[in-house]
């Protein structure tokens, strides 16, 4: 058979309906050994027995995990006081959103730009 590998229009070819996969290539018995090679050692899936299921696994927390919460909150609130100490009247926003927002004097600033960016 004779099949296109791009997306079907008018221009691209069709199956052809007379072509047999008899004339298939020459390593179909290779491929026919690998498909079988598959299935061998398959194990069907169990059928139910009507047993409970499984208790649900305990998640592991933040603490578990070596992390402390109250301290990198107490760590964020000490930067953000650092942080306003640099603010000036520009400054449109508090720490914490997901970007700043800053005034700009366009008369002192004919072509500004201005990028500011938050990291996860």
């Amino acid at each position: 058979m004779t099949w296109s590998t791009t997306l079907p229009d008018e221009t691209s070819p069709t199956p052809d309906s007379t072509a047999t996969q008899a004339a298939a290539t020459p390593d179909s018995p290779l491929r026919a050994a690998a498909a079988q090679k598959k299935t061998i050692g398959l194990k069907p899936a169990p059928k139910a027995t009507g047993a409970p299921p499984a208790a649900p696994r305990k998640g592991i927390s933040y603490a578990d995990a070596g992390v402390d919460i109250t301290s990198a909150d107490r760590s964020k609130q000490r930067i953000k006081m650092l942080a306003r100490k640099t603010f000036n009247r520009q400054v449109l926003s508090e720490i914490g959103g997901f970007g700043g927002l800053f005034a700009l004097d366009l008369e002192k600033f004919p072509n500004p730009v201005l990028v500011s960016s938050r990291t996860a």
